[in-house]
């Protein structure tokens, strides 16, 4: 549990006159469970409830009444959670509160000092505590991914303490060289005022750094545990791996409670629609894309488009859902040009890159074919003027000659 006290209830539901939050502890409890700890995971969930229980309520409402609680991340987590699951709960159970149950069986409990309220005012009250659970939901998540965007990569907490103690030893290095260097500068001085103030402002700025450090070593933390919960803002198997990256093609409010329930639609649209359409390698080669990348914003544009047509995960009425229709179809014909047209600038650089291999081939081949044509010549006249039947004799008649008049036979040089 992390909300104990009516002034921790008050924070949150000021209008509330309940004696002992204790009487509210089931619901609370339910809301902790059902909508706070699936957001979180269970780890960050778990880590969140030990810190409260390290703590004074009291301690934790003044920084709340102050405004310094933003200066101790888990206080800021804490803040949102209690907001969460206290409107939740109103939403979840205004109804039945209106209920009693005694030995004379379920009446409607009534007082001298309260008005009964109508049903129209109920269901406005149910709506607007609905709303604003859903907007400190909004509000959390944003939180932890400005968090992890600042880490960027997820660091052990191991890491992270060790990263601090060097840090806090660097501090304490940094203090004692203006220590060391305030009092040299000040050794042939009079006053002696001077040297301590500078190790005043030393020490302030050793304090001032050994906050920061641990600060970041709590985001770090926070971090890491919420990597484990399905809410954790990036997803790297997506062609829109964030909220951010989805708002602009698709207007949902911002909203990161919405955009996780759209990912089994993304999903699905990825595997079933894009995949078979354009071929398996086409996600993995969009994955690694750039964001300026043309065909990645067209594959987003069709993804988009379907989810309007499909999903009910956001109401969009006949019209909308039909133009979404066209709209894919459209999409989908031009991203097929696109690759069509990849597929044939390839080609051409192939068969450019093939012709200048094989005219170097055909021109070396020439040359080794007119020499061989050459030297078969020379062997085919040497072979003849050295042969006794195709020469003259001794008695100096004309041997046999090729292409003449009443030949039976052509013999081609080659043969010779």
């Amino acid at each position: 549990m992390i909300l104990f006290t009516n002034q921790e209830l008050r924070l949150h539901l000021p209008s509330n006159a309940v004696d002992e939050v204790a009487n509210l502890q089931g619901m609370l409890d339910n809301s902790e469970k059902d909508f706070l700890k699936p957001r979180l995971g269970e780890s960050l969930y778990n880590r969140l409830c030990e810190y409260y229980r390290g703590i004074e309520p009291s301690d934790f409402c003044d920084t709340v009444i102050n405004g310094d609680y933003d200066k101790n991340p888990w206080n800021e987590v804490l803040l949102y959670a209690q907001r969460m699951i206290v409107n939740d709960a109103m939403a979840k159970n205004i109804e039945k509160q209106l209920l009693s149950m005694n030995g004379t069986g379920i009446n409607v409990a009534s007082s001298n000092d309260y008005s009964v309220a109508t049903d129209k005012q109920i269901a406005q009250g149910k709506e607007s505590y609905r709303e604003t659970a859903m907007i400190s939901l909004n509000n959390l998540l944003s939180l932890l991914e400005g968090w992890a965007k600042k880490i960027n990569t997820p660091m052990e907490i191991d890491t992270l303490s060790g990263d601090n103690t060097s840090l806090s030893d660097s501090a304490s290095g940094d203090t004692e060289t203006s220590d060391s260097a305030g009092s040299s500068d000040n050794a042939g001085s009079s006053d002696n005022t001077g040297s301590s103030d500078d190790t005043g402002s030393s020490d302030n700025t050793g304090s001032s750094d050994e906050t920061e450090a641990d600060k970041l070593q709590a985001i770090g933390e926070i971090v890491l545990l919420w990597e484990e919960s399905k809410y954790y803002y990036y997803h790297s198997d997506l062609l829109f791996p964030t909220c951010e990256s989805l708002q602009p093609y698709l207007d949902i409010y911002d909203n990161r409670d919405k955009f996780v329930r759209l990912i089994p639609d993304m999903r699905f649209i990825q595997s079933e629609y894009l995949e078979e359409a354009f071929g398996e390698d086409f996600i993995p080669r969009l994955l690694q894309a750039s964001e300026d990348d043309k065909l990645l914003k067209k594959a987003r544009q069709l993804i988009a488009a379907y989810l309007k047509e499909r999903t009910s995960v956001i109401n969009f009425d006949k019209l909308a859902r039909s133009t979404a229709h066209n709209d894919a179809i459209t999409v989908r014909e031009s991203i097929h040009r696109l690759l069509k047209k990849e597929e044939v600038e390839k080609q051409a650089a192939l068969d450019a890159a093939n012709g200048g291999s094989d005219g170097t081939n055909t021109g070396n081949n020439s040359g080794a074919s007119g020499s061989s044509a050459s030297t078969s010549n020379s062997s085919c006249s040497s072979s003849s003027a050295s042969s006794p039947g195709s020469s003259s004799g001794d008695n100096g008649n004309e041997g046999y000659q090729n292409n003449q008049a009443g030949s039976r036979i052509f013999v081609t040089p080659i043969l010779c």
